[in-house]
C-alpha cells in the first residue's frame, strides 16, 4: 500500500504543482490589509452553496469587517429595501432571499431592525427554542390570515367605592379564569373608570395629584407598564379625562392595546395612587372588558435526512410554543392561517441541502426557503447529500481540503497531525488515496 501511495503521489506531482503554486503565492506574499468589499453586491443564488470556513464560525453579530457571509433577508418593505440599495445590496427584492455581503453590512442590517439572519454559526433557532409566550400577532397585526374559532369579551367589574387616603395606593385585581384556554388572546381592553373626591371632608380632590394604570399576570403588579393617566390637569381635569365638564374628577372611557397577544384568562389588575400631599379620594368604579379571540392551533413537524435537527431550521415567524417530543424532530406550533418560511441550513456539518418532501409536495421541492402557509397540520422532511472529498465541511471541494489533506499527510491515529476528516476513505491512513479523492472531486467557490 506504501509503495502504490507513493507511485501515485509521484503521479500527481504536476496538477498538485499548479493546484498549491497560487495558494503558497497567497500564503507567502507580504501582508497586507484584505480589499475593500464590493461596492455592488448581487443576491447570491439558491443552488451556490458556499458559507464562511468551519474556523470562522462563532457567535452571531461578532463579524469581522472583512470576511463575507450569506443572509436571509425578508422584507417586503420599501424603506428597508432602499435602505439595502444604499449599503450596495444590488438588486434588492421583496420576500425571503438569500445575499452575500460583507460582515459590517449584515451587521448594520441588524440594527437598523431588518430580519436579517446570518446562515452560519449559532442561529436565532436555537434562542427560541424554550416555549414562547412572548405577545403573538394576532388577526389585527403581522398574521391577518390567522383563522379564530372563537370571540369573546372577559368583563371584569368593580362597582362601590373604595377609599384612597392622602398619598394612599390600591391596588384592584380580579382572578384568574382558567374556563378559558390559553390559546384565548387579547385583541384591545376597554377599560371604564371613576375618580373623584371623598366628599367626607370637604372639595380638596386635585386630578393632577393621581395615577392610574392597569397591569396584567404577565407584568406583576406593575404601575409602570401602561399608565392610562399620569397625573395631568390641576385641581380640575382641564379637558383631559373622557366627560364634557372640566371637573374635579377623572372618569375615563378608552381602548388600550398595551396587552394584546397575551392570555385573556390570567389575573387582572388596576392602580390608582395618589402622589400629591394634601388630599384625600375615592374610585366610584373600575370596569375592563377583555375582548379576545381563540385561536386554532396547528402543529408543524419538520424532520430530516440528518438526526437530530434541532439547531438546522430558521423559522421568520416565532411559533407559539415548541411541542417536548424528543422524537429528533422540531415541533413548532403555530396558529391556523399563518405564513412561515423554512430555511434549511446549508451546508450543515458536511452536507449540503438537496431538497423537501412533505405535505402537499406532489414531487420534491428544491425551495430554500419553503414558503408554507399554516392551513392545516404540516410536516416536511429536508434532504442532505454528502459532498465527496470535502474535508473541512463547507460544501465545495477546493484548496483548503487540500491543504487539509497535505497537512495530515502520511499520519495514522495518534499521530500530532492527524486529522480524521482528512482520511476520506477510511483507511486510518492519509495517503494518496484521500488526495485522489479530493482531485477528482474538485469544485470552485462561488
Amino acid at each position: 500500500m506504501l509503495r502504490f501511495s507513493k507511485l501515485l503521489c509521484v503521479a500527481t506531482l504536476p496538477l498538485l504543482a499548479a493546484i498549491l503554486l497560487p495558494l503558497s503565492v497567497s500564503a507567502k506574499g507580504p501582508k497586507s490589509s484584505p480589499p475593500p468589499p464590493a461596492t455592488s453586491l448581487a443576491p447570491a443564488e439558491e443552488s451556490q452553496e458556499t458559507t464562511m470556513p468551519g474556523q470562522n464560525r462563532r457567535q452571531l453579530f461578532e463579524l469581522s469587517r472583512s470576511e463575507t457571509v450569506r443572509i436571509l433577508i425578508k422584507t417586503d418593505s420599501p424603506n428597508e429595501l432602499e435602505l439595502m440599495a444604499s449599503l450596495g445590496i444590488g438588486d434588492a427584492q421583496s420576500g425571503a432571499r438569500v445575499y452575500e455581503v460583507p460582515g459590517t453590512v449584515a451587521k448594520e442590517l441588524r440594527d437598523a431592525g431588518l430580519d436579517a439572519r446570518t446562515l452560519s454559526g449559532l442561529t436565532e433557532l436555537q434562542v427560541r427554542r424554550a416555549n414562547d409566550r412572548s405577545k403573538i400577532p394576532t388577526s389585527k397585526q403581522a398574521s391577518p390570515n390567522i383563522v379564530s374559532a372563537q370571540s369573546g369579551i372577559r368583563q371584569l367589574l368593580h362597582n362601590g367605592n373604595i377609599y384612597i387616603p392622602d398619598l394612599g395606593q390600591q391596588w384592584i385585581c380580579w382572578p384568574r379564569d382558567d374556563s378559558l384556554p390559553s390559546h384565548c388572546r387579547v385583541t384591545q381592553v376597554r377599560y371604564v373608570i371613576r375618580v373623584e373626591d371623598d366628599d367626607l371632608f370637604g372639595t380638596n380632590f386635585w386630578c393632577s395629584d393621581y395615577m392610574v394604570a392597569i397591569s396584567s399576570e404577565s407584568h406583576g403588579q406593575n404601575y409602570n407598564y401602561c399608565r392610562i393617566w399620569t397625573r395631568q390637569g390641576g385641581q380640575t381635569d382641564q379637558g383631559e379625562d373622557d366627560d364634557a365638564e372640566d371637573d374635579a374628577d377623572i372618569e375615563l372611557d378608552r381602548i388600550t392595546h398595551c396587552f394584546d397577544g397575551e392570555e385573556a384568562s390570567q389575573q387582572w389588575c388596576v392602580f390608582v395612587g395618589d402622589f400629591g400631599a394634601g388630599d384625600d379620594g375615592q374610585v366610584d368604579y373600575v370596569h375592563l372588558y377583555v375582548h379576545y379571540e381563540c385561536f386554532v392551533e396547528v402543529e408543524l413537524v419538520l424532520d430530516s435526512t440528518l438526526w437530530p435537527v434541532f439547531d438546522m431550521f430558521i423559522l421568520d415567524l416565532p411559533p407559539i410554543r415548541y411541542e417536548p417530543i424528543w422524537d429528533g424532530k422540531l415541533h413548532p406550533i403555530y396558529y391556523l392561517g399563518v405564513p412561515v418560511s423554512i430555511y434549511a441550513m446549508t451546508p450543515y456539518n458536511g452536507h449540503v441541502f438537496d431538497f423537501w418532501t412533505g405535505t402537499d409536495l406532489l414531487i420534491p421541492s428544491w425551495e430554500n426557503p419553503l414558503m408554507v402557509t399554516m392551513d392545516k397540520p404540516r410536516a416536511y422532511t429536508a434532504h442532505y447529500y454528502t459532498v465527496p472529498g470535502d474535508v473541512d465541511g463547507n460544501g465545495v471541494v477546493n484548496g483548503l481540503d487540500l491543504t487539509a489533506v497535505i497537512t495530515a499527510w502520511d499520519t495514522v491515529p495518534g499521530h500530532p497531525r492527524w486529522n480524521p476528516a482528512a482520511d476520506l476513505d477510511g483507511s486510518g491512513y492519509i495517503d494518496g488515496l484521500d488526495l485522489t479523492e479530493v482531485i477528482s472531486n474538485w469544485t470552485t467557490t462561488q
